[in-house]
């Protein structure tokens, strides 16, 4: 590949912040009054370029603009994303099993966050894999295996006891 493609190339990986300057040194050369231009000695060669200069904040203006598309896409990519998950968790909650709601409303309750059960528990289990309960340790004792409630799942049970009626 010739040099001048690997500078093209680099060109084009410039950092935002690095464009927006790139665009307002280019705005101020093509929009900038004759007389002032005169007045710094660049008029004859502000004139030679613009074309290219037009080029330049055109490409800028384009990079910048895909920069910030692309910024804003991912946020509310996550944002959406979160608001999937939550949405999904909060309709699982909505469809417990009878010991299901007996687990969880031991938690409310005991007004505590934090239970023991049998680490072979399949009921236990199936919360800790849909993510409203969580082992707190690594560390067992015996058989027994401490469990927390997730922050998310402990606030809205508390609004919504009803769910584990």
């Amino acid at each position: 590949m010739s040099s001048e493609a690997n500078k093209f190339i680099d060109w084009i990986k410039l950092s935002p912040k690095y464009l927006v300057g790139i665009i307002i040194a280019s705005c101020f050369l093509i929009f900038m009054p004759n007389d002032i231009l005169k007045f710094l000695s660049i008029d004859t060669f502000v004139e030679s370029i613009k074309p290219i200069l037009s080029f330049i904040l055109i490409i800028s203006v384009a990079m910048l603009l895909g920069a910030l598309i692309a910024k804003i896409g991912f946020l509310l990519g996550g944002f959406l994303s979160i608001w999937l998950k939550t949405f999904q968790f909060k309709n699982r909650l909505k469809d417990l099993t009878k010991e299901e709601k007996e687990i969880l409303i031991s938690y409310l309750d005991n007004d505590t966050r934090s239970r023991r059960f049998n680490m072979t528990h399949g009921v236990v289990q199936g919360l800790v894999h849909e993510k409203i309960l969580y082992q707190s340790t690594i560390m067992a004792s015996g058989i027994s295996q401490s469990y927390n409630i997730q922050p998310w799942a402990w606030k809205y049970l508390k609004k919504n006891r009803n769910l584990l009626e």
